[in-house]
């Protein structure tokens, strides 16, 4: 059997006011030719398709387009998509019938009480081939909560007592695996992630196909477990290789073989310059660099106090010269220690940082210590409750 795995696709992320539809077209244009070339048995989207849950009518446009250019392309190959923190199920799942028409599965939560019957009614798809015969399973479970885990355990058991030909078993999930690479993510997003340990997800499986961590990697100490990552940059610390994954596996209990297929990005992530400078050095470097349109940019400041008052007035008036797409100024208060420096934020960060994320850091700064673990803990479960809402508007 052969699988593409992919995730954290984001669409309709509002980067610092500019569109991004154009790179989410570009994606799919690679991907679907990768499903001409590759033709496999599944496409598995690991979660977080959107990147709010309620994405704008042209961000969900793009997505129905190309989810049936992706069948179009490969018309026997199944496609399981799963819901991620960052989508709303109710929407993703609202059409779910209708996908089917497509080949497309969508799994968008985890009822409060599974029973047997409904886990692999719900949660677990047969792959056939054109004759009709079985080639393998794809246990498909959205996002969870480190309370929720024992699914993980329980669907695997069914597929075990239904497994008599020793067929593959593929698994997804969509949540931070204990031990993971998280470069790309703040510092303080991580402090806010559930982290799940590997074995609680038990281990009737021969790949696990992750999403929610945006770096691709093999979980350490595993040759089976794997984040496909983003396939494009969603922030300016994301500078790595971004790609999918495709999995080949022939029988269970055998090493899968995995290899990632790059996705490239015409648009740059610049940080100009690259250590942190004094304003007018940097801004000088910006202004004499020859810069590509389609960029990102990050102005990489060192003050003393404050930015200058004139500093927007200044930026502004070099962009009359260049027209990439200046994003912030990054500032970094030359007095104080790295780690004592205070973190500069902007409207458009503000609006993407977790609540927890906020309060640790004001806490930091006002009080000079770690916001505790028992009020983390209030702040998390409250802003769930209000997630989870959200997530169930039609």
């Amino acid at each position: 059997m052969k699988i593409i795995h992919t995730s954290d696709w984001h669409i309709g992320q509002d980067f610092y006011r500019y569109d991004r539809a154009e790179e989410h077209a570009a994606f799919f244009q690679q991907l679907k030719e990768i499903i001409k070339k590759e033709k496999p048995d599944a496409l598995l989207v690991s979660g977080d398709i959107y990147h709010t849950a309620i994405p704008s009518a042209a961000a969900q446009k793009l997505y129905t387009e190309n989810m049936v250019k992706l069948h179009q392309a490969c018309p026997e190959m199944v496609i399981v998509v799963t819901a991620g923190n960052h989508d709303s199920y109710t929407r993703l799942e609202s059409a779910g019938k209708l996908w089917e028409l497509a080949q497309v599965k969508v799994v968008g939560h985890i009822n409060d009480i599974e029973e047997s019957d409904s886990i692999e009614e719900k949660h677990i798809i047969t792959i056939t081939d054109k004759n009709n015969k079985e080639k393998g399973y794809i246990i498909a479970i959205p996002y969870t909560r480190d309370n929720e885990t024992e699914i993980f355990k329980t669907a695997q058991k069914i597929v075990e007592n239904k497994n008599r030909q020793n067929l593959p078993v593929i698994m997804m999930g969509h949540l931070a695996i204990g031990g993971a690479n998280l470069e790309g993510h703040d510092e303080i997003a991580r402090g806010g992630m559930d982290y799940v340990e590997i074995e609680k997800l038990g281990d009737y499986y021969d790949y696990l196909a992750l999403g929610h961590i945006h770096c691709p990697q093999l979980i350490r100490g595993s040759q089976k477990a794997r984040y496909s990552g983003s396939p494009i940059q969603v922030n300016f610390d994301e500078n790595y290789p971004h790609s999918v994954s495709i999995i080949e596996i022939n029988n269970h209990g055998e090493i899968p073989q995995i290899r990632a297929e790059k996705i490239t990005n015409e648009f740059q992530f610049l940080t100009i310059p690259s250590e942190p400078k004094p304003f007018k050095e940097a801004l000088h470097e910006f202004i004499s660099r020859e810069i590509p349109e389609k960029s990102y940019v990050c102005l990489n400041v060192k003050i003393k106090d404050f930015a200058p008052s004139d500093a927007d007035l200044l930026i502004q008036n070099a962009l009359q010269t260049q027209k990439c797409r200046f994003c912030k100024i990054k500032m970094t208060k030359e007095e104080k220690p790295a780690q004592e420096r205070t973190r500069i934020l902007n409207t458009e960060e503000i609006k993407n940082m977790e609540p927890v994320e906020l309060a640790s850091l004001y806490f930091k700064e006002s009080l000079g210590e770690e916001l505790d673990n028992e009020l983390k803990g209030m702040i998390k479960e409250i802003t769930d409750k209000v997630k989870e809402n959200e997530r169930r508007q039609p």
